[in-house]
């Protein structure tokens, strides 16, 4: 067919050469359409050359945005320049200039929602809207409380290679006075890592792994899909985490799913955080968890099912030793 093609053109064309008024006609009788050209081209259209790894910074309007800035600037030296971010704006408090530090990126975009129900507030919201706007089939999470050491991106790429989702296993909650400020000041602590200063400054050391918590991780974008992210209707207090965490164990072989060491993640203390939590903040909080323990206990199907999974859960997952979070 496409030799035919190639045959009807060339005639086509000799027509088009002849000395006669004739020749339009006599051309258009055998060249072939713009339809049956492109047919014989037979050729997939070509895709767009997309990011290898797309980056959600995720930020939401009770983090101040000093922390947002210095979380920033730390996600900044551990990617490359040719990765996409997406600032993931949940409240839209985010000042321009955090745009501005992404000016070296070569995709980089802004997502902001307003919070105008009860739920848009709610991690499992943001987590389930932002994650399918990223491009690359690798996605990164990074929130903007915490800064984060040089070397965390080669480990999450080394690790993912080889696995379907890849998280830190611990991270350092800082202590009451590790604000924004505190870590501008201390910075070269962070830039050539400390783990003596920030162990001796956090209000505990966090597993990420005990707790099935997914606060920072890698992922391939198909394995989240298939999950289908985090349970919306337990959207509210974190027994979603849970959740999620026991259908990546039911739906992911275990050596598919890899917790690993690293200097780890500094939270920055902000105004919601839970040592400098405002007065009456607790009393919203403890209405909050009344609630998410009623809509989890239906969801398991009562109250008996409920205190079974609390009890589970207090005891913990037993850790990984160390050997094996290499």
């Amino acid at each position: 067919m496409k030799f035919l093609i190639r045959l009807r053109c060339r005639l086509a064309l000799r027509l088009l050469r002849l000395k006669t008024d004739k020749r339009y006609a006599l051309s258009n009788l055998v060249c072939p359409s713009t339809d049956e050209l492109v047919d014989a081209a037979d050729q997939t259209p070509a895709a767009i050359p997309l990011p290898a790894v797309s980056h959600i910074f995720y930020h939401q309007a009770s983090v101040e945005s000093e922390c947002a800035e210095n979380s920033l600037r730390t996600l900044l030296w551990n990617i490359p320049e040719t990765d996409e971010v997406i600032l993931y704006d949940k409240g839209g408090t985010l000042p321009p200039r955090c745009f501005e530090l992404l000016a070296r990126q070569q995709w980089r975009s802004w997502a902001i929602h307003r919070e105008v129900r009860a739920d848009m507030a709610s991690y499992t919201y943001g987590m389930n809207h932002s994650l399918p706007m990223a491009r690359a089939p690798i996605v990164m999470l990074w929130r903007s409380d915490y800064v984060y050491p040089r070397g965390l991106y080669e480990k999450y790429l080394r690790h993912i290679a080889h696995h379907d989702i890849v998280l830190p296993y611990s991270v350092h909650i800082g202590a009451a006075h590790v604000r924004a400020n505190f870590i501008r000041e201390n910075w070269a602590k962070l830039e050539d890592y400390d783990p003596a200063f920030w162990q001796a400054n956090s209000a505990e050391t966090y597993s990420i792994y005990e707790s099935q918590d997914p606060v920072h991780f890698a992922i391939r974008a198909e394995t989240w899909a298939r999950l289908g992210g985090l349970n919306h209707h337990l959207w509210g207090y974190g027994w979603q985490f849970g959740e999620f965490a026991a259908r990546l164990r039911r739906d992911l072989p275990a050596e598919r799913v890899k917790y690993f060491d690293h200097a780890w993640p500094v939270h920055q203390t902000h105004a919601s955080s839970l040592m400098v939590r405002s007065e009456g903040f607790d009393e919203k909080k403890a209405v909050e968890n009344h609630i998410g323990r009623e809509r989890f206990a239906k969801f398991l199907g009562g109250p008996e099912m409920f205190a079974c999974y609390e009890y589970r859960w207090h005891q913990k997952l037993p850790p990984i030793p160390p050997e094996k979070r290499q």
